[in-house]
């Protein structure tokens, strides 16, 4: 038996409310006892938790349109589609040079050429405002069929040159494919759990960053191909350890940004991200002071006129975390914003991509671990594994859980868990040098008899820790300096009472 789709039910749960109440607004122009029905099945799909298609026409027994569900849900689809394409028509810079291509279009097919020429002409400004380099080859081919049809109205000079431009367009929208092709295979490796444990990955990456397209800021021709350029190379200086260098590059970039000021979302959104950027590689050579001053930069923008776009009230939410989580400054502030904010949260975190959900979690639980507030830490750590992806951050997860495991004084089950712990890393053919330092150190540890063999394992591993200078991955950086932190911790109060 077919599994019945879940696509409307999820279009449906993806709505926020302000889009509920624009589709039900919409649908109320059409006062037709057809859209009357599919109201019905939408406040119906709308109030299911998970989709249930046998309750559905149970509940709708009598009513015709459930005699033919599938079309009926395909109806609703596509009329939420449309009332959603209205609402951000307007707002959205992408849906509204469409709308004028539409509309040109429509006008050159009638040969109503001068009124069809003035809509092109502003989704021609309009894209080159917005950056919008998909569009302009195709506005610029739709001109030059117009110039051919009413040749007598344009000078040769005029046709060619719009020729050209079409040719021109072309050519920065390939360069803009070829970078973002680049991109997305980078990320891909980057947002892999096991980059860091495979050598075929880096060898890889290390294939991509070879290509000579990233020899120089320079042969990107557009901001956006810029954009790409400057994401992929920083993050490849990141997580190979060149923080030094990665550090100058993003001041770099910050500085091409003023220079090149634009006033659209894309501009917006990048320098935001840039900003965000170098405070994380900041976080990771442990500059706080200057973290801190990069941190307020961003919290002035989201106060100014950032904050209305999703992405970057997304984007604060895990820097804010990121930054408390590793400098230890403000833990209370962090959680208590962390708090308020669940509710967005548990709207959003189905939604975003799957790396930034875990590492949200991931600095949750190292600002439970600060507080020792170590009910909340197992609550999260539960969260986070509980989500059946394998993620960049379930390692590192994983010697925290032990950590934890050793806070509350759980000696006598710590070397069973930290044999699980050891399998799933076997498992998972991941473990680097750390890992295997730690593990050992969590496997000693129970067996310690007294505070001097106790404080004498804490040192070995602090000394093997400190042999480890290459960073390994995305995260080993973060989680050397917390065992670190933690192990520093444990000795001065191992000192204390050996004092008194």
């Amino acid at each position: 038996m077919k599994t019945p789709s879940p696509d409307l039910f999820q279009l449906i749960k993806s709505m926020n409310g302000q889009e509920r109440k624009y589709f039900k607004q919409y649908a109320a122009k059409y006062s037709e006892s057809r859209n009357s029905a599919y109201m019905l099945l939408f406040d119906a799909i709308d109030e299911q938790k998970s989709y249930d298609e046998e309750k559905i026409k149970k509940q709708f027994a009598g009513h015709d349109f459930v005699k033919q569900l599938s079309v009926a849900k395909n109806y609703l689809f596509e009329k939420l589609l449309d009332s959603l394409m209205e609402m951000y028509t307007n707002s959205d810079e992408a849906l509204l040079i469409q709308k004028m291509i539409g509309r040109f279009e429509f006008l050159f097919r009638r040969n109503h050429i001068a009124p069809a020429i003035a809509f092109y002409n502003r989704a021609e400004q309009k894209a080159n405002e917005n950056g919008n380099l998909t569009l302009l080859p195709h506005i610029t081919r739709q001109k030059n069929l117009m110039l051919a049809r009413s040749h007598t109205r344009f000078t040769e000079k005029e046709w060619i040159e719009n020729g050209m431009a079409a040719i021109e367009h072309t050519r920065i929208l390939l360069n803009f494919l070829e970078y973002e092709l680049l991109a997305s295979r980078a990320s891909v490796i980057f947002a892999n759990p096991k980059f860091g444990y495979d050598n075929k990955l880096s060898r890889e990456l290390e294939s991509i960053m070879a290509n000579p397209l990233f020899e120089s800021e320079e042969r990107a021709l557009s901001f956006k191909a810029w954009h790409y350029f400057s994401k992929t190379k920083y993050r490849y200086l990141h997580v190979i350890g060149r923080h030094e260098e990665c550090l100058n590059f993003i001041k770099n970039c910050i500085v091409y940004l003023n220079l090149n000021y634009v006033d659209n979302t894309a501009w917006q959104l990048t320098y935001f991200r840039t900003h965000s950027d170098l405070m994380n590689i900041c976080v990771n050579v442990r500059k706080f002071e200057e973290c801190g001053e990069i941190f307020r930069q961003l919290e002035k923008m989201i106060a100014e006129k950032y904050y209305p776009l999703p992405i970057i009230r997304q984007a604060f939410l895990y820097y804010k975390l990121l930054f408390h989580a590793s400098s230890g400054q403000g833990v209370d502030e962090a959680i208590q914003f962390w708090i308020d904010n669940q509710s967005y949260w548990n709207e959003i975190k189905d939604k975003i991509e799957v790396p930034t959900r875990h590492s949200v979690m991931y600095d949750v639980l190292r600002l439970y671990f600060r507080k020792q507030d170590w009910q909340n830490a197992v609550i999260t750590f539960n969260e986070l594994i509980d989500h059946k992806t394998l993620n960049v951050f379930e390692a590192p997860a994983r010697i925290y859980w032990l950590m934890l495991q050793y806070e509350i004084a759980n000696m006598e089950i710590l070397p069973g868990l930290t044999h699980n712990v050891r399998e799933w890393f076997r498992k998972n053919k991941m473990m680097n040098p750390l890992e295997k330092v730690s593990l050992k150190f969590f496997e000693r540890i129970p067996k310690a008899t007294d505070r001097k063999e106790i404080a004498g394992l804490f040192e070995k591993l602090k000394r093997e820790i400190i042999l480890i200078e290459r960073p390994i991955g995305n995260n080993e950086s973060s989680v050397k300096y917390d065992l670190l932190e933690w192990i520093d911790g444990k000795l001065g109060k191992i000192k204390n009472r050996s004092r008194t």
